[in-house]
């Protein structure tokens, strides 16, 4: 028998079980090179935690007059920046908030957006926004026995407006028309003096000139525009790189669902009329 000093000797000078053991070393390497691989790959993705926004929201949504379509904006409105969400892969928080402090959390850092329909004209430097997700703003309806069936058959018309509201540029622009504009302090007047076809149509907002055609005028009004300005529903966060991100997401999801059919789906599940097709 050979002495115990003598077996390592005696064991690695043994071609087959040397060749075994050096197969069954670069095996159990490659294992652990392998484990360590996948521990650093999921140590390093639990090290980046998900991107969440906080986006702040008027449930009021003041001073729109929204009629008895509130509650279906406003959940219409969630819905499409979760799926936005969902689509573009980060998450969201909502916050609601009341309308008077809106801008202010958002100056303050309480949250990264706000859902608003505001123009941005005089903070264009300090906000951002997103394409508008709901139009809001005017159509041109006539009466159903009128022969206007677009706004470029307002040539030399005469077109009601409430007295203060904004004249619309981009008809002159894009249409090459020339309009008069009769100023009402009442909007009852307007729709009777449209319906008698004393003036040839009249300029009311989006949702206004819906709840007439499908109320009790839907027999004697109909709307034949698309919305004339670019007046809307949006996202709007505070000028900085990680927002251009966020509103960037944003517009891309919202490219996305208009053009898969969800944006239609979502329409019809809140009984919201398409602004976008006159």
């Amino acid at each position: 028998m050979k002495p115990l000093t003598d077996w390592p000797k005696a064991f690695t000078s043994n071609p087959r079980l040397n060749f075994f053991n050096n197969q069954r070393f670069i095996i159990i390497l490659i294992m652990i090179v392998v484990g360590c691989s996948l521990v650093y790959i999921f140590s390093s993705k639990k090290t980046l935690p998900p991107i969440v926004y906080r986006i702040a929201i008027d449930e009021t949504w003041h001073p729109l007059q929204l009629y008895d379509k509130k509650q279906d904006i406003t959940l219409f409105s969630n819905e499409i920046l979760q799926i936005i969400a969902e689509k573009q892969h980060f998450s969201l928080k909502l916050i609601q908030v009341g309308s008077d402090n809106l801008f202010m959390g958002l100056d303050n850092g309480k949250y990264e957006g706000i859902l608003s329909f505001l123009t941005l004209e005089d903070n264009a430097e300090k906000y951002i926004s997103s394409n508008p997700y709901y139009l809001l703003g005017p159509v041109l309806v006539v009466s159903k026995s009128s022969p206007i069936k677009s706004v470029k058959d307002l040539n030399g018309k005469i077109i009601g407006v409430i007295t203060g509201q904004q004249r619309i540029d981009s008809i002159y622009k894009n249409n090459k028309i020339e309009l008069v504009f009769y100023d009402y302090n009442n909007r009852f007047d307007m729709i009777d003096d449209t319906m008698n076809n004393v003036i040839d149509g009249m300029f009311v907002s989006e949702l206004t000139a819906y709840e007439y055609t499908r109320g009790i005028y839907q027999e004697q009004l109909e709307i034949v525009s698309v919305p004339l300005t670019n007046v809307g529903l949006r996202l709007i966060a505070k000028n900085n790189p990680e927002s251009k991100k966020l509103i960037a997401q944003f517009n891309e999801g919202l490219k996305l669902i208009k053009t898969n059919g969800i944006y239609s789906h979502l329409l019809s599940k809140w009984e919201l009329h398409n602004p976008e097709k006159d």
